[in-house]
C-alpha cells in the first residue's frame, strides 16, 4: 500500500516537473527581456536544480517500478498475467 503511494507521487512528479521548468525558463526569459537581470538568473538556475530533482525523479521511477514488478511476478494477481 505504501509503495503504491510512492509510485503515485513519483508519477506526479514526473509529469508536473517538466510544466515548472518550462514555466520557470520562460518567466527568466520574460524577466530578461524586461531587464531584470538578477531574477532571470535565478530563475534559470531554480530551472536547472528542477531539471536534476526531475532526472532523479524518473530514475527512481524507473527503479521502483521495476522492484514492483519483481516483487509481484510470482502472484497471480500479477498485471503481466492474461
Amino acid at each position: 500500500m505504501i509503495f503504491n503511494r510512492i509510485l503515485v507521487r513519483l508519477l506526479i512528479a514526473a509529469l508536473v516537473l517538466p510544466v515548472a521548468i518550462c514555466v520557470f525558463v520562460a518567466s527568466a526569459h520574460l524577466l530578461q527581456a524586461m531587464g531584470d537581470a538578477m531574477w532571470a538568473y535565478i530563475l534559470q538556475r531554480v530551472a536547472v536544480v528542477a531539471g536534476v530533482i526531475w532526472a532523479v525523479d524518473l530514475i527512481s521511477l524507473l527503479l521502483a517500478v521495476a522492484i514492483y514488478m519483481i516483487v509481484n511476478m510470482g502472484r497471480s494477481d500479477s498485471p503481466l498475467d492474461e
